[in-house]
């Protein structure tokens, strides 16, 4: 049984990095509408000044709606787990913040590095439509999430139910 779990992740794992490729391309959209997104990028600027003299990753984000910023996060150490990054931090507090705890659809999540995976899957899940994001990530970077995801996969011990 083992053998075959080998086999169907050998076989699928140039199709999962074709997905994941045009998967980053189709989700990620970096524009520059003026100056009244300049504002929220230096803003998202500031804070990850912030998060890098406090000693932790220096990405700073928030989340734009209506012109005002209702969410803020910054930085994330190894420390606080792996899904603290600025983005969900910043998703995070504009939930608090609005009144039936949702989005509408018409906020942006603005991040001076692109987002990860699970941040960009998480803005879809919450239907963010716009990312804006200042410093692409290095492909080396995203090459290394397939590989991190093929070995836990390999990894995984898959139980049937008798």
């Amino acid at each position: 049984m083992k053998l075959k779990s080998w086999k169907i992740i050998i076989c699928l794992s140039p199709l999962l990095l074709v997905l994941m490729v045009v998967v980053r391309f189709s989700l990620s959209r970096f524009s520059h509408d003026g100056i009244a997104e300049q504002k929220f990028i230096l803003e998202a600027q500031r804070l990850a000044e912030h998060a890098k003299a406090q000693g932790q990753f220096p990405v700073g984000a928030v989340v734009v709606r209506g012109g005002e910023i209702i969410g803020r996060g910054f930085g994330g150490n190894r420390g606080q787990g792996y899904t603290q990054h600025a983005e969900t931090k910043a998703m995070g507090a504009a939930l608090q913040t609005l009144p039936k705890g949702k989005f509408v659809g018409d906020e942006t999540l603005v991040t001076t590095y692109e987002p990860c995976n699970m941040c960009r899957g998480m803005a879809q899940y919450y239907g963010i439509k716009k990312i804006i994001y200042t410093t692409k990530r290095p492909l080396g970077t995203i090459l290394g999430e397939y590989v991190e995801f093929f070995f836990l996969a390999l990894n995984q011990q898959y139980h049937a139910p008798h």
